[in-house]
């Protein structure tokens, strides 16, 4: 539904609970019309009013609490999650379609950001500008001559994506420009056409490890992707080879990461996001070969914006009957008395 199809239906007033105050404007735009109670901590609310809680009739909801059976347990009238956000595995979506919540997310505007911000995690790694920053900040210099920090380009060199979903093909897109040589694997390969336009060729999983300079993860947090590269799938990656991760922290399985860093197995890696986020394990702050930022793939202020004018438009949508966009979960919602 379009706005203005949007404007012309008179909507419910709803209730909506916001883990935190989304940027941009349209939050206050959605305020105007619905009673907006934003709450960082959910758990307390639960504990404290109950009752509120079970009115509410639509959760956004981002990091943690994870919303999960329990906390459903505690909202009986939420008939929507609008989630914040590309992923939802902080979402328990078999019970959300066992109670007939729909479920969305935020997609088309995160793409772009989190690819370069990957492209960003590749060249800092490996052109080594993490250790040139820190020999600065001590007051030194690199040793004269040279051979001193020296690092890796990126052309000629084969970028292996895991999951050409939006963000694959964006960072795809991107590899290009600098020369790379771009191959993929995915559950499902690509048409023909699709693959020329991106100049991507399709590899198998273990193959694709064995011959990419640089592999980089773009894949959703699903039971099947859990630790899709463990120890095994690092001992396919040449020792020179790097691995970056801006999907989800659990796709990788960081103990066997960190051991395969230790050993020279691989001979670096790059992350956005960490197993048991937001605590990132000492063992990786301690290695000289891996380069760090904290689930930025989407900050900038022009893409946090626009997630939430994705999710408010997405609510808004529901408070009118009409089914919201880029569902996760579809079921048959719509607003109470709608």
């Amino acid at each position: 539904m379009d706005r203005d199809q949007v404007d012309r239906v008179a909507p419910r007033r709803l209730q909506v609970l916001c883990w935190t105050r989304f940027p941009g404007p349209a939050l206050d735009r959605l305020a105007a019309n619905h009673d907006v109670r934003i709450e960082e901590d959910v758990s307390g609310l639960i504990a404290d009013d109950p009752g509120y809680c079970a009115g509410v009739d639509v959760l956004a909801p981002v990091g943690v609490p994870r919303v999960d059976v329990h906390l459903l347990d505690a909202f009986p009238s939420t008939r929507l999650i609008a989630s914040f956000g590309l992923g939802t595995d902080h979402i328990d979506l078999g019970a959300a379609a066992e109670r007939g919540i729909g479920v969305t997310n935020t997609p088309g505007v995160v793409e772009r950001p989190t690819a370069e911000l990957t492209v960003g995690l590749m060249i800092g790694l490996l052109r080594r500008l993490r250790e040139g920053d820190a020999v600065i900040r001590a007051g030194g210099w690199p040793k004269p001559g040279l051979e001193s920090m020296l690092g890796l380009g990126l052309e000629n060199s084969i970028l292996g994506i895991i999951g050409l979903g939006g963000v694959g093909r964006q960072v795809a897109r991107l590899a290009t420009v600098f020369g790379m040589d771009v191959v993929y694997t995915q559950r499902h390969r690509l048409d023909a056409e699709t693959e020329r336009d991106l100049k991507a060729q399709y590899l198998g999983r273990d193959e694709l490890l064995a011959s990419a300079d640089v592999v980089t993860l773009h894949c959703p947090m699903t039971p099947e992707t859990h630790h899709l590269i463990d120890a095994a799938a690092l001992a396919l990656m040449r020792p020179s080879a790097f691995l970056i991760n801006a999907s989800r922290g659990p796709v990788v399985d960081e103990a066997a990461l960190v051991a395969a860093l230790r050993a020279g197995t691989i001979a670096g890696a790059a992350l956005d996001v960490y197993e048991y986020e937001p605590r990132v394990s000492a063992e990786l702050l301690e290695l000289g070969n891996v380069f760090l930022t904290p689930h930025m793939g989407s900050a900038t202020p022009a893409a946090r914006a626009a997630m939430t004018d994705v999710l408010v438009r997405q609510i808004e949508a529901f408070a009118t009957g009409a089914p919201p966009g880029h569902m996760v979960v579809s079921s048959k919602v719509s607003a109470p008395g709608s």
